[in-house]
């Protein structure tokens, strides 16, 4: 052999060697924290020399190299988004990583060593936050746009970072004494549970309106690993419970969370029987709480309108938005006559006698009874 060819064949082996190292990272740094258990990889603070060190240096580069595409009104090239998520993942596992040496230190009961690992795992969710969030909501907010790949690599990415926080949350409940860095809002379940179900959601609308003709047919069955996302839509849906007995979200949110995350068990059950088994779960959980769960389809109309509100909506169209700007215009043109137009209005009696039969049929549509009609027809009209 060639001492050129020698020369590529061992940096070829070496880089298979950098990539399974990395790839067995990432799958123990998520089941670490899914047990809550030390890593087996990297067992102590020897990783962060090892790896985290260099994660954290190529985390400054990225930052400094496309800080100013941070605020851009335009969708991020494809290339761009591609490195962005690949820095994001190596910080997400990082942010794993601590966790587990925060469950470690939790193992062995070392007071000092909790309240260490405790200050590293906010300060490392804080630099993920710092330098990734805007970035990250641009990829929301491009998500139709983005690569098949790239879409994926989106969703588990906020699927498994907030895992953690998750997962963190729910140990925290054994315990009477939280360490002060891990009340950030940013590690609460909340936070999670938002993050998760609107990315969720975006993988949902787009496989139910893109007419995708692939083989799968949802970016979600390209997961390479639907055992975790298992866990993140168990743990998300018992955490939206939680969330719903605490009084921090209205029922309707939960029913719209819960929704989301039933509509992902059913696609994900397909290749994983864990994510089946979790779904018969969240449905009993609804019965339970009589929070009902919407599992229609998505392209049928709930309900249909009424003769008599089809009539009291037809006077807030364009059309009739159109003839009151005219008027006005007219009675603009008329000295005065706006004026006297207004004054009429304000001192006239609230009387059907006295009043338009225009403002009649408004009135009594906001005096309509609550229910979802009213409420939006309040948000169309302004109230």
């Amino acid at each position: 052999m060639s001492p050129r060819k020698r020369n590529n064949t061992c940096k070829e082996q070496e880089h298979m060697r950098d990539s399974l190292f990395w790839t067995g990272i990432i799958i123990d740094s998520t089941r670490s924290v899914i047990h809550q258990r030390p890593s087996v990889i990297l067992p102590n603070r020897e990783a962060d020399a090892c790896v985290w060190d260099l994660i954290r240096q190529r985390t400054v580069v990225f930052e400094q190299s496309f800080r100013s595409l941070r605020d851009s009104p335009l969708p991020l090239p494809a290339d761009v988004t591609v490195v962005l998520l690949q820095h994001a993942v190596a910080c997400k596992t990082m942010n794993l990583g601590m966790l587990a040496q925060y469950f470690g230190a939790l193992f062995q009961a070392n007071a000092g060593a909790i309240e260490d690992a405790a200050a590293r795992v906010l300060a490392e969710s804080r630099r993920f936050h710092d330098i990734f969030d805007k970035f990250l909501a641009m990829c929301s907010r491009d998500y139709f746009s983005m690569s098949a790949d790239s879409r994926l690599n989106y969703v588990l990415l906020i699927a498994h970072y907030h895992l953690g926080a998750l997962v963190l949350a729910d140990t925290l409940d054994h315990f009477d004494v939280v360490p002060e860095p891990l009340k950030d809002p940013s590690l609460s379940r909340l936070y999670a549970c938002n993050a998760i179900v609107n990315a969720l959601n975006l993988a949902l609308n787009h496989d139910r309106y893109s007419g995708d003709d692939s083989l799968l047919g949802s970016t979600l069955l390209r997961d390479p690993t639907p055992v975790v996302m298992a866990e993140v839509l168990s743990r998300t849906g018992r955490s939206i419970f939680i969330l719903l007995e605490s009084g921090q979200i209205a029922r309707h949110t939960a029913q719209f969370m819960i929704t989301v995350v039933a509509a992902t068990l059913s696609v994900v059950s397909q290749v994983s029987a864990t994510a089946k088994h979790v779904l018969e779960s969240v449905r009993e959980l609804c019965a339970r709480n009589q929070l009902e769960l919407r599992e229609d389809s998505p392209t049928q109309p709930r309900a249909s309108l009424s003769a008599e509100h089809v009539e009291l909506l037809s006077m807030c169209d364009g059309a009739f938005v159109d003839d009151f700007l005219h008027e006005m215009q007219i009675q603009a043109s008329a000295d005065g006559s706006l004026d006297r137009t207004i004054a009429r209005y304000e001192t006239a009696p609230n009387s059907a006698a006295a009043r338009p039969v225009e403002s009649c049929r408004v009135d009594a549509l906001l005096n309509e009874p609550p229910g979802d009609l009213w409420h939006t027809n309040q948000v169309f009209l302004g109230r």
